[in-house]
């Protein structure tokens, strides 16, 4: 019986052995597993920490261009209302041209009217003093 107890303890013992080096083997196992998992998330926190560098980049970028296109915008807002207003007082001036123009042109039709009524009156009082001055001179000629 005490072979079979040795036997038995040495079995136990072995066991055991067994045991610890299976939980080492087994820890040695899920420690290089942790470490995988750590070193992914390692790698996967730097993609993360990449992108949104690269987003905040972007950002940045459109946010400089949003602000250029508005710059140009207002630039071309304040052009547009310059022409606007250019445009405007030429209408303005081209109206009141437009307005003298037919003032004049009915000055000069009434200056025509009233030089053609004088000139009617400047030939009719010359052609009464000629007829006067023939008649005259025909009863001294006759």
């Amino acid at each position: 019986m005490s072979t079979s107890i040795i036997i038995g303890f040495i079995a136990v013992i072995m066991l055991i052995i067994g045991i610890v080096i299976g939980r080492m083997l087994a820890g040695q196992q899920s420690t290089a597993n942790r470490l995988e998992r750590e070193k992914e998330i390692a790698g996967i926190t730097f993609q993360r920490d990449h992108l949104a560098e690269e987003l905040k980049k972007k950002a940045t970028e459109h946010g400089n261009e949003i602000t250029a296109l508005k710059q140009e915008r207002e630039k071309v807002q304040i052009e547009k209302e310059r022409i606007q207003n250019a445009l405007t007082q030429r209408e303005t001036e081209y109206a009141h041209l437009r307005e003298k123009t037919r003032e004049q042109n009915q000055a000069v039709g009434q200056l025509q009217e009233k030089f053609k009524v004088e000139f009617e009156n400047l030939a009719q009082k010359i052609l009464e003093q000629k007829s006067e001055k023939f008649t005259r001179l025909n009863k001294e000629n006759l």
